[in-house]
This record gives structure tokens, sequence and C-alpha cells, in this order.
């Protein structure tokens, strides 16, 4: 999980010029996120939350159902899901990406019940 969060970081400063159209007017928050998911009946508590780090607004992890999430919001015009297929490649895992978000897990099954329970929500 380690692996994915390194790459995680270094994807996000890579992308910062990668344009997403479906990108939300203003940046979307770590606390939004978690919104997202807990009205997917997700709970998550970030700890670790840190702000501008290297690309992203900010990131954080959690535990979720057992399974670590790392969460990360991009600035606008990042493309989220561009990242997390980069990402996917380099270090492996499953992501779920929205407009100006992406979290990563080792946990596919519930990369996936997020993806279909938020809406706009892609499984990578």
């Amino acid at each position: 999980m380690k692996r994915i969060l390194l790459v995680a970081i270094l994807l996000a400063l890579l992308c910062t010029a990668c344009g997403q159209p479906e990108q939300a007017a203003q940046p979307v928050t770590v606390q939004q996120v978690v919104g997202h998911l807990a009205a997917a009946g997700v709970t998550c508590q970030p700890e670790d939350q840190q702000p501008h780090q290297l690309g992203t607004i900010e990131d954080a992890a959690c535990e979720a159902n057992g399974s670590r999430l790392n969460l990360l919001t991009f600035p606008v015009g990042v493309d989220a899901a561009r990242w997390a297929r980069d990402a996917q490649r380099l270090a492996g895992g499953s992501y779920v990406v929205g407009a100006g978000w992406a979290l990563g897990t080792e946990d596919r099954a519930l990369a996936t019940t997020i993806a279909d329970r938020i809406e706009g929500a892609t499984l990578i």
C-alpha cells in the first residue's frame, strides 16, 4: 500500500497539467470525498491528511471495511482518471475516480462497491 501512495504522489506531480473536461468548477476536498463514501455506505475517517502534496490539493488515508483507502483530490483541470490508470500500471491496486478526486486500494471488491454506489464514479 505504501507503494501505491508513493506512486500516487509521483503521478499527481506529473499530471498537474493533464486536462479533464468533466472536472468540478471548484476543487474537491477530502471531506467531500468522505461524504460521497458515507452516502455509499462506506465509513471512512481520514488520518494523515496532508494539504498540497506534490500536485494534489489534499491527500489522506483511512480504513474502511477493514481495508486501507488512499484519498486524493486534485486541482481543477487535472485528469484524475488518467492519473489512476498510470498509477495502476506502476503500482497495481484498484482505483475509483470522480471529478477532481481518486481513491486507491488493494481491495478490488470494496473499490467495485464504491464505484457502483457513487454516481459518476469510475472503477479503474
